[in-house]
């Protein structure tokens, strides 16, 4: 039974942490708690996202997905590998209806690149780091030919 209730209270500090992290209160494990994303919101969609002047990638996720969780570290990496090309968002699906529903994001996690305030390209669901790289190269590319 101990181990039960240390088991159950790990998960309980796993979650609270997670939850804060994405609240933007604490760094997410990077070297000198940097991050590289940024939160954007119902208010902040349009001029942090789709008047940018480099693409942006936009992560919709919900608090809770455990898809999504899995995917915040290989987002952050990517933000921080690739801030020369690419300023890489995130957007709770909760907390921001009207953005959500714009772009019709119903799964999480979803992924949309914008430029130029028009959709590049757009996948959804877990992924390992090495195909949301490929994707976010191959995105990149098609949008300047």
């Amino acid at each position: 039974m101990t181990r039960l209730i240390k088991l159950v209270l790990i998960k309980a500090l796993e979650f609270t942490l997670l939850a804060l992290w994405l609240l933007g209160s604490i760094g997410c494990g990077v070297a000198n708690s940097q991050r590289y994303s940024f939160d954007v919101t119902d208010s902040t969609f349009e001029s942090l996202v789709l008047k940018a002047d480099v693409p942006v990638l936009v992560m919709f996720y919900k608090p809770t997905c455990s898809h999504c969780q899995a995917m915040l570290q290989p987002v952050e990496d990517l933000a921080r590998d690739m801030s020369d090309v690419l300023k890489v968002a995130r957007l709770s699906l909760k907390e921001n209806p009207e953005t959500t529903l714009t772009y019709g994001v119903f799964g999480v996690p979803t992924f949309i690149i914008f430029s130029g305030g028009a959709i590049v390209s757009r996948t959804s669901g877990e992924m390992p780091e090495a195909n949301l790289y490929e994707w976010v190269r191959d995105s990149l590319h098609a949008s300047h030919d």
